[in-house]
């Protein structure tokens, strides 16, 4: 988004110090609308957006055509997401001054933030349809303004018109050939195109591998060229690649995904189920595009597993595990109950593991049947009366039917089962004979070899 000022590179004003400097001016020229601007862009700066909008107010009271007040009050709507109001503040500062190209150019770029938010997919088409217009009005302003081209590449890319923003690209690339963003979203482009017919795969390559040259650090690109590799054929190659790119950022995440469809390319897919389970731990919120993406791709792997290996049948209970945790992640019934026929299958191969009872009992609480829930708890104490995941588990269901009575009995047994556990790990105390504490002094009797 284009603004109105910007520091010299290297300065950091004192806002303090300009804010007290405009208030002094203020208060012996309180008529000038330079100075309420320029005391709201500070209180812009100091994130006191309601003060900031109060003096871009007051200086458009003092004069009501003064459009840089107008402008930068679209700006703070901007900040604090009041998209429509900051579309509207721009728009009369353009009717104000029918050069100011940087408004148009705003509300464009707000259209097409709006319509890559917007899940109606009619809404969302017409907001994008609204940011083309202003974008090609902008550039009818200002034709050599890269950020334009770009951005409007960018729409016509959510619009699936890929010729269009192929040609919108080329132009940033023409202005200027060495800027950071035009190579990589051209190879996002023949990325697409790729999928109908991968010699654009090749292009995308090479499009990644300009990004980089004049970006070392750009990593997406980098993750995109170990993909590229591995849609050609290359595996080995790929897996080079992505390596290099943990190496450099083992926190990248999208890289692990990349490892993992690697990988699963080359049969290894333990393996790749362990690099797409590192995606899965996350945060599902914070990263929601790519914990589905690798939710998936779990999934996959371990019904490629069963179909190779249909006697595995701890594959199942595996299997179970991650839709449980799926569940979980996205409080989502449809995985709980997938979990709970995973969770199935494996009891049906071997109904003596514990560990499978005990996630079905859960499996079962989480979908809200205790009756199941409570049967395959009975069936864990038959393995083990001592487990006490199953008691603790018991005493939840017997909570949650309003039995509290059974639930303290069960509680009470597992401290029971806890304060056995942890004598038998101490051991016979060390004390003397006369039994008063004390430890012995002597030397220590060992068992000598014969």
């Amino acid at each position: 988004m284009a603004t109105e000022t910007t520091c010299p590179e290297g300065s950091t004003p004192d806002l303090e110090e300009v804010i007290n400097r405009y208030e002094n001016l203020i208060a012996e020229n309180p008529h000038n609308p330079e100075y309420h601007k320029e005391l709201g862009n500070a209180f812009h700066r100091t994130g006191q957006y309601d003060l900031a909008l109060e003096e871009y107010r007051t200086a458009l009271h003092i004069d009501n055509k003064y459009y840089p007040a107008q402008y930068n009050m679209g700006n703070t709507y901007f900040v604090t997401d009041s998209f429509h109001q900051a579309i509207i503040a721009w728009q009369k500062a353009f009717i104000m001054n029918r050069q100011l190209e940087h408004s148009i150019y705003n509300i464009a770029f707000t259209y097409y933030k709006l319509g890559t938010l917007e899940e109606d997919q009619e809404r969302r088409r017409k907001l994008l349809d609204d940011a083309v217009l202003e974008f090609k009005t902008a550039i009818a302003m200002r034709p050599e303004n890269t950020d334009t081209h770009l951005h409007l590449g960018l729409t016509w890319f959510e619009l699936d018109r890929y010729e269009d923003a192929i040609h919108e690209y080329k132009e940033v690339i023409r202005i200027d050939p060495n800027d950071l963003y035009a190579h990589y979203n051209l190879g996002n482009v023949y990325y697409e195109l790729g999928q109908e017919d991968t010699d654009y795969f090749e292009m995308a390559l090479s499009e990644y591998q300009l990004s980089i040259q004049t970006n070392p650090e750009d990593l997406k690109s980098k993750n995109n060229i170990a993909d590229c590799l591995l849609r050609l054929g290359k595996a080995q190659e790929a897996l080079s690649e992505i390596d290099r790119v943990i190496e450099e950022n083992t926190d990248y995440i999208p890289a692990r995904c990349t490892r993992g469809e690697i990988l699963a390319s080359m049969n290894k897919h333990e393996d790749a189920i362990q690099e797409f389970d590192k995606v899965i731990q996350l945060n599902p919120e914070e990263n929601a595009l790519l914990h589905r993406y690798a939710s998936q791709k779990l999934i996959e792997q371990y019904q490629f597993l069963i179909l190779r290996h249909p006697l595995k049948y701890h594959i199942h209970y595996d299997l179970g595990r991650a839709y449980r945790d799926l569940g979980v992640a996205y409080q989502d019934r449809t995985y709980f109950l997938k979990a709970r026929d995973e969770f199935r299958k494996a009891i049906d191969k071997d109904g003596t593991k514990l560990p499978y009872h005990l996630e079905l009992g859960e499996t079962f609480l989480r979908l809200n049947n205790t009756d199941s829930a409570l049967l395959e708890m009975e069936r864990c104490l038959a393995i083990d009366p001592s487990s006490i995941a199953a008691r603790t588990l018991l005493s939840e269901i017997f909570l949650l039917s309003g039995e509290r009575e059974r639930a303290c009995q069960e509680l009470a047994q597992i401290r029971r089962l806890l304060t056995s556990s942890q004598n038998r790990a101490a051991g016979p105390s060390d004390v003397s004979e006369g039994g008063h504490g004390h430890p012995q002094h002597g030397p220590s009797k060992r068992k000598t070899a014969d």
